[in-house]
């Protein structure tokens, strides 16, 4: 950075954005009162902070300086910078906290501080910006609960506070009708849980849903649909099941996540214009729902979680069927009982004149060559004799007449009420 620029008494215009500039920012800058823009922004290499001196800029209206190398506090004297419409300080490495003398600066519309390392609450001062349009204060380690009244700002379209985990975060009442709303962020931060606000549905300004990691549960309802001007949908990390409802609509979609839900179906969304990538992990979904999807640029659909485990029981010499639940065209399966034998690869298994032997748990390996990263396992099927409750022994020491051979298979092939005998054995047991 030029030491000389702290001379140019008559400077009302710094562009120098986008370069490879390095060194620091001279004291006497912060005396350049003429100054009107600092756009110095993606100039990574430098090593700076902000001087008191801000407080003598009166006439500056923008500054711009994301990802500049910008280091130390944000001076309380910034509050004396009153033509300050856009203060731009993200991707940095500042510290300490919020000043709350922000709120003197009535003419800002646009405050994005995200990507920083603040610390501290977020001060109730921010409300009172009455021209507020976008606060982006994500991914910082602040704290407290987030002021209710900005969600109250007459004109704000855009709140970005995510990815700070101590901070909580209340929905207001009239969410619904906060419809100019265009970018809500507020994953990662303290779970507010409780069943998926249908008042989402409402906001269809919204080009970004973030609202991951809150634990929210119940389903999504088609009404997801209305928001058609989304073009991210950020859902991940929450309790929400049953089947994701047709997003056909969203033509503006470019990414998104449900990982780590509990969602039994996915669409084809392979047809949207701009998607590119889009997460489905760790969901229950079959093979028939991620292979349509695989053209998608970057999908990422491994590992899934197993589904519940459901307890069957069968007559003594009688039949059963157990079904894999998965039944995608080219599906391969190989079933594992008791998790040591390896069955008949079918979609479902059955057993004829039912035995002791028969007895314990079993699942389904399913894999598929037009997904070959992902090997589901199926949920586990317990079965049982049917019956009044019975008497078994366990012994899996060579030539033993036991009933069962493996704890493994004793713990998962009797009912509850049963009595099992362990028998003594020198081979150590493992339980499954």
């Amino acid at each position: 950075f030029p030491a000389s620029f702290g001379n140019l008494a008559n400077l009302n215009r710094l562009t120098i954005d986008r370069n490879n500039l390095t060194g620091t920012v001279p004291i006497e800058f912060w005396n350049l009162s003429d100054l009107q823009l600092i756009i110095i922004h993606e100039n990574p290499n430098l090593n700076w902070s902000i001087g008191t001196g801000i407080g003598s800029m009166s006439n500056l209206t923008n500054f711009r300086a994301f990802e500049s190398g910008l280091n130390g506090t944000i001076p309380t004297q910034i509050g004396l910078a009153t033509s300050l419409t856009e203060l731009d300080l993200s991707g940095n490495e500042i510290t300490g906290s919020i000043p709350a003398e922000l709120e003197n600066l009535t003419n800002l519309n646009f405050l994005s501080l995200g990507a920083n390392q603040l610390t501290g609450p977020i001060p109730p001062e921010i409300a009172t910006l009455p021209n507020l349009l976008t606060f982006n204060v994500r991914e910082n380690d602040l704290n407290g609960v987030m002021p209710d009244a900005i969600w109250q700002i007459p004109g704000i379209q855009q709140i970005q506070v995510d990815y700070n985990e101590k901070l909580q975060v209340n929905l207001p009442s009239n969410l619904s009708s906060l419809t100019q709303l265009t970018i809500l962020g507020i994953s990662g931060t303290e779970p507010i849980t409780g069943p998926f606000p249908t008042e989402f549905y409402s906001l269809t300004n919204l080009s970004v849903l973030d609202v991951g990691g809150h634990y929210f549960t119940g389903s999504l309802d088609p009404a997801i649909e209305n928001l058609d001007n989304l073009t991210g949908l950020w859902l991940f990390g929450n309790n929400l099941s049953g089947d994701f409802p047709d997003i056909s609509g969203l033509t503006n979609l470019v990414a998104g996540s449900i990982a780590g839900n509990d969602f039994i179906s996915f669409p084809d969304i392979s047809g949207l214009p701009s998607i590119d990538n889009f997460d489905i992990r760790f969901n229950q979904l079959d093979f028939d729902d991620i292979i349509p999807n695989t053209s998608i640029n970057q999908l990422i659909y491994a590992p899934q979680n197993r589904r519940a485990p459901q307890d069957l029981v069968v007559d003594e010499g009688g039949s059963i069927t157990s079904q894999s639940g998965y039944s995608a065209s080219e599906n391969v399966y190989s079933w594992v009982r008791n998790q040591t034998d390896t069955l008949a690869g079918a979609e479902n298994f059955s057993i004829n004149n039912a035995s002791v032997d028969d007895l314990g748990g079993y699942y389904a390996i399913v894999t598929n060559p037009s997904a070959p990263e992902l090997t589901i396992n199926s949920q586990f099927f317990n079965l049982a004799f049917t019956g009044a409750p019975r008497s078994w022994s366990v012994d899996n020491s060579p030539g033993s007449v036991a009933d069962f051979k493996s704890f493994y298979a004793a713990t998962y092939g009797t009912n509850d009420g049963d009595t099992l005998y362990v028998m003594g054995s020198k081979t150590p047991y493992k339980l499954g």
